[in-house]
């Protein structure tokens, strides 16, 4: 089942979600997806980045590029938990440059800002 996180919703990085079998390895609750239509079989890639906006100029939480669909969200560190301001951008390369599209969530993220040692 596929379902749509509404801008400006919180959404929570570091919850997990369900496994039918027990024992098999706990997903993350969210991911990100595209559905592509590409009748011609075009060789395409993904460009996924979160950003985080903590103080006033957003950064990046982490990114994955030219990669394959979907794109697991995945909480970063283990300590420090914060909700900020936050935009999941994707882009779609086409062969063609001119043809890559981009596209943009945008809500709030609870995340892990720090690593314990």
């Amino acid at each position: 089942v596929v379902k749509g996180v509404a801008n400006e919703t919180t959404i929570d990085l570091t919850q997990k979600g369900c496994v039918i079998t027990p024992g098999d390895p706990v997903p993350n609750r969210y991911f990100a997806g595209v559905a592509v239509d590409n009748p011609t079989g075009e060789p395409l890639t993904y460009d996924w980045t979160v950003y985080v906006t903590p103080q006033t100029t957003p950064m990046v939480l982490y990114s994955s590029l030219n990669s394959s669909n979907p794109f697991d969200l995945l909480p970063f560190g283990n300590q420090y938990l914060t909700t900020n301001s936050c935009i999941v951008k994707l882009t779609v390369n086409a062969p063609d440059p001119k043809r890559s599209k981009s596209g943009v969530w945008v809500g709030r993220c609870t995340y892990y800002s720090g690593i314990a040692n």
